[in-house]
């Protein structure tokens, strides 16, 4: 037979690549397949080389190749519920951007009215008021973090779920960092207006003519 030799060498670990992976083929399978082929007479074995159709019938019953389809199915299968599980986020990311852009434009909008309730004040010179307004913000500002704190204590504690945490603590952390600021904005202004009113010249009232001797006092 073409392959009675065969049996007295050694084979080594072969591997051949399914998909993206790479899939060793141990030594006995090997062996398996060759002892396949030298259990054929030489006709079949002939047949084999000569006729396509019977060598791809030989291959498709091999056990390497039935190996080699059952790995690439696995994958396939692994890969399509792996994409499954991927685009079952997409709605919870389309909200969460949808969400961000939110925060985004309130923030904006915040940035605007402070930007023009700053220009309002820089006109006042009452400062006092300034001041006022500023411990106020801190004091709102102090309220957040402390709101949100008492909400993380609560989560960690097992008092509240997640869901409900996730609902209260954006929008607190959000407001805090709104009214942080604000804060940051109020004392800038307020320096920037005492420093103005520190450098400004201090006013001199009428000058006052006073007569010189000899000189009658001016009608």
């Amino acid at each position: 037979m073409l392959l009675e030799n065969t049996h007295h060498f050694n084979y080594p670990y072969m591997s051949f690549r399914s998909g993206t992976r790479m899939t060793q083929i141990p030594e006995h399978e090997i062996a398996g397949a060759l002892t396949s082929l030298q259990r054929m007479s030489d006709e079949e074995l002939q047949g084999l080389l000569n006729d396509e159709d019977t060598f791809t019938t030989f291959v498709n019953q091999s056990e390497l190749y039935r190996r080699w389809e059952s790995d690439k199915e696995v994958e396939m299968t692994s890969n399509k519920s792996l994409a499954e599980y991927n685009l079952s986020f997409e709605p919870k990311l389309i909200e969460g951007k949808a969400t961000l852009k939110e925060l985004y434009d309130k923030v904006r909008g915040m940035m605007t009215e402070i930007a023009t309730k700053r220009s309002m004040l820089d006109s006042s010179n009452s400062r006092s008021s300034l001041d006022t307004t500023y411990a106020l913000l801190q004091a709102a500002s102090a309220e957040s973090d402390e709101k949100s704190e008492e909400l993380s204590e609560s989560f960690v504690n097992g008092s509240i779920d997640l869901e409900t945490f996730s609902n209260q603590f954006i929008p607190l952390r959000v407001c805090a960092h709104l009214r942080r600021l604000k804060s940051e904005k109020m004392a800038e202004m307020i320096a920037s207006q005492r420093q103005r009113s520190s450098s400004a010249p201090y006013p001199s009232g009428p000058q006052i003519m006073m007569p010189m001797p000899g000189m009658g006092i001016p009608r």
